[in-house]
């Protein structure tokens, strides 16, 4: 399901990539999903190590346009995947969060009075806005 949000709300900022909801992926314990997206545009693990010890995912993001150049070449094949995995993370990881995002799509199904189902996309009120797809 992909769940849409503003970035600039205080609703649901929870689901930003940028929140503060660590996640552990192969053995690593990320800050942000953020900072596990930023890091694999890498291959090289000390690059990925630095971004990972970046105390914010706005530095994290600023690190990775600074090095743009040196991104992996298969990145856009790639970019995708890491972000579900990411997102998989994040919310299996934190119960608070599957609770939040379980809510949201029940407040949003009574308020449109129509059911979306799981995989579907939810429309948009237009603005710039980010997807957390799990």
């Amino acid at each position: 399901m992909t769940i849409r949000f503003f970035s600039k709300s205080d609703r649901y900022r929870e689901f930003s990539n940028f929140a503060n909801y660590p996640v552990l992926i192969d053995g690593h314990v990320w800050p942000t999903t953020e900072h596990y997206y930023q890091a694999q545009k890498f291959e090289d693990p000390a690059r990925q190590e630095d971004i990972r010890q970046l105390s914010k995912a706005v530095a994290a993001k600023r690190y990775a346009q600074k090095y743009r150049a040196t991104v992996r070449a298969d990145w856009a094949a790639r970019k995708d995947g890491v972000m579900e995995r990411a997102l998989r993370a994040k919310f299996t990881q934190h119960e608070t969060l599957r609770a939040l995002w379980s809510g949201a799509a029940t407040r949003r199904s009574r308020k449109t009075r129509r059911t979306t189902p799981i995989g579907a996309r939810a429309p948009t009120g237009g603005g710039r806005t980010n997807s957390a797809r799990c």
